[in-house]
């Protein structure tokens, strides 16, 4: 009975303690706080209004309501409770413990004026409305920003003292730590010995290897088979006026205006009235001057084009001063483009015929059939009319295409391209039938009349005339076999190179595979035909040692495709790059300050070989330049590893080399190597 009695004590103890002591909120901290909804208190029946509430009660007249004090502590005031009908009868108990006595009295007269509650303090108490004791909870902690944290503390000198590493570390004199940076080993030097597969030994020989494979075959092609240029346009028209005064344009020229006035080239008079001409036929100024098909914009936009369109630039503007007899740039504006000038030109002399026109200003009159005539000059009686301005045109247009056309057949153009390579005439006849077209609708085939006037068209532009030979990538561009055919054709007939060179008209023979290749080559059959035929040509002339298949070069087999082409240039390309005399020449002179016996017999055994041995020659002249300032050459690979024979060689012709790289005396060896033409991968430093 008496533990039962002390663990009822005990449970009474724990429910009556009190919370731990706080101190109340100040003034300042009670009206900071946010503004709750009113509330009605049990005890008194009243309403808790905010003060903003309770001052809008004032206005309005009504009493003020009595709020509970914050001092009023629900634990003080007791609350009454109605008694209970009939009170249980109380069990008897042992005598208590007088020291829990003592504590459930000190509990129940804690004061509330010694509690003080602090704003920093993280929990608050909350008292309960039915005189239960309160409860803490947790306060709503405000945000603070990085800024307001407070900075951490900053180390002394002692301490900085002791996080340095020991003595014995530091090096004598030095009072701080710093770690010394390690030297780069350099890489170790390369074999002295000839290497003969060196594509074993570096990543990159095979990008090098075509580089310089393409620079010396790029170098071979504009030399021998160069590029379509212009001429100068002065010498062209001296060319083009000789030419123009000679047989057979005189003759054809009487020919076609003849032709034109009275014979199968005349145009009726019923087929001028229903074609444009006849319904804009009308002055265009006081003068009664008519205008003539020109009036037609589009007509005279379609005649433009046709020539401005289809023929290259340089060649159309010469040919025009020469038909018209007058300078094309005499009076162009600053700035004024030579198209527009060009424009220009064939509107008013072409077109319009302003030259044959201006030297009779007199008005054009009528005759018996209505027509304008000119005046009495006896040549045409219209003229002046539209279908004196029609014949003109068609005239000088003619005039215009033939002689384009024997200028391109005679030579006078060299390798320059008569057409544009976007135009879609490639032929004299073709612009001759759209210009029929165009203003000869009735005619159907016009060569036909023309031809018995002497009147005959034989340019043809081939579609390898407008290719661009130039090796830009090697394992790509050599697929078609268009460009190696040009190569072997050029290496192959490297005895008839003078007829090769600038300046010289090539022959159709020496051009012998450029005949039967098939371009575009856009299928694969196409480009095994033209690589097949390539080869079969090297083999009949023993330039396929490796016996290289089509297969192989049209599917881009880069090792094999550059295997061939430095077989080709090792065996008869050498002999077009270099001048083997100058080589020797220049070995003798290096040599006069070398101790050599046997150089010279070297380089007279190496010509008398046919210029087979030129490997032999050109280590002869890189051995005397390295022993010249200090250097070895054995071989032609490793010796030259190190780029310091390349440096040697600059610097023994470095009085040649371009003013960039010669003022500049801290320029690298590869901008060096570069001003002499040598390719990126020459010089560079394998130490970088």
């Amino acid at each position: 009975m008496v533990k039962l009695v002390q663990t009822q004590l005990l449970g009474e103890k724990k429910h009556l303690q009190a919370p731990p002591k706080r101190h109340l909120p100040t003034q300042t901290a009670i009206s900071k706080r946010p503004q709750r909804p009113a509330t009605r208190d049990r005890n008194s029946g009243k309403e808790n209004l905010p003060p903003a509430a309770e001052r809008k009660r004032a206005a309005d007249g009504s009493p003020p309501r009595k709020s509970i004090r914050l001092s009023d502590d629900p634990v003080r005031v007791p609350i009454k409770k109605p008694a209970p009908a009939a009170a249980a009868p109380k069990p008897a108990f042992a005598a208590i413990p007088k020291n829990i006595n003592k504590s459930i009295e000190i509990s129940r007269k804690r004061s509330s004026d010694a509690i003080e509650f602090n704003e920093d303090d993280n929990y608050s108490f909350i008292s309960n409305d039915n005189g239960s004791p309160g409860s803490l909870r947790l306060k709503k902690r405000t945000k603070t920003s990085i800024g307001s944290l407070p900075s951490p503390p900053r180390l002394t000198n002692e301490e900085e003292a002791e996080l340095l590493p020991p003595s014995d570390l530091l090096l004598p004199g030095v009072t701080s730590y710093h770690p010394r940076a390690v030297k780069k080993r350099p890489l170790d030097p390369v074999l002295a010995e000839d290497i003969e597969r060196c594509e074993m030994y570096e990543e990159s020989w095979l990008s090098a290897q075509e580089s310089s494979v393409a620079q010396l075959l790029n170098h071979l092609l504009a030399e021998y088979s160069p590029t379509p240029v212009g001429k100068n346009r002065l010498a062209l028209r001296k060319e083009f006026l000789s030419m123009y005064s000679a047989a057979p344009f005189p003759v054809t020229y009487n020919r076609v205006h003849a032709s034109l006035l009275y014979g199968a080239l005349s145009i009726a008079q019923h087929i001028l009235d229903k074609s444009s001409v006849a319904r804009i036929a009308r002055p265009t100024n006081a003068n009664g001057q008519y205008f003539g098909w020109g009036a037609d914009v589009g007509a005279r936009e379609k005649f433009m084009e046709l020539f401005v369109g289809s023929y290259e630039q340089s060649a159309l503007i010469t040919a025009l001063e020469v038909i018209v007899g007058r300078e094309m740039f005499a009076y162009a504006q600053p700035g004024e483009s030579e198209k527009k000038v060009m424009d220009t030109f064939i509107e008013r002399y072409i077109i319009k015929s302003e030259d044959i026109l201006s030297s009779n200003p007199e008005p054009a009159q009528k005759n018996k059939k209505g027509s304008k005539a000119g005046g009495n000059t006896g040549e045409d009686e219209d003229r002046g009319t539209p279908a004196w301005l029609l014949r003109r045109s068609l005239l000088r247009s003619f005039m215009l295409i033939l002689l384009l056309d024997k200028a391109k057949s005679r030579g006078l153009l060299g390798r320059q391209c008569l057409f544009q390579e976007s135009s879609t005439h490639k032929s004299s006849t073709s612009v001759l039938k759209a210009l029929a077209r165009l203003l000869l609708p009735s005619f159907g085939d016009i060569v036909k009349p023309l031809s018995h006037l002497n009147y005959t068209l034989e340019a043809i532009q081939d579609p390898l005339s407008e290719y661009d030979y130039t090796i830009s990538n090697l394992a790509v561009d050599m697929r078609d076999g268009v460009r190696l055919a040009r190569v072997v054709e050029v290496l192959l007939h490297s005895k008839r190179r003078t007829s090769l060179a600038v300046g010289r008209n090539a022959d159709e023979e020496d051009w012998p595979l450029s005949l039967h290749l098939q371009y575009p080559a856009t299928s694969r059959t196409q480009k095994m035909h033209n690589v097949s035929l390539v080869l079969s040509a090297l083999d009949k002339a023993d330039g396929n040692p490796n016996y290289i298949d089509a297969k192989e070069i049209v599917d881009g087999y880069r090792e094999k495709t550059v295997g061939l082409l430095w077989s080709l240039l090792s065996q008869r390309g050498l002999g077009l790059l270099l001048d083997w005399d100058t080589v020797v020449k220049e070995i003798r002179r290096l040599e006069k300050g070398i101790s050599s016996s046997g150089s010279d017999k070297d380089a007279r055994i190496d010509m008398g070989l046919g210029g087979h041995n030129h490997i032999g020659l050109l280590k002869n002249w890189a051995r005397c330049i390295a022993n010249k300032h200090g250097l070895t050459v054995t071989n032609l690979t490793t010796s030259f590893a190190d780029g310091k024979v390349f440096e040697a060689i600059v610097k023994e012709y470095e009085q040649y080399l371009p003013s960039y790289a010669k003022d500049d005396k801290e320029a690298s060896l590869a901008v060096k190597l570069r001003g002499i033409g040598c390719n990126s991968y020459f010089g560079k430093d394998p130490d970088a």
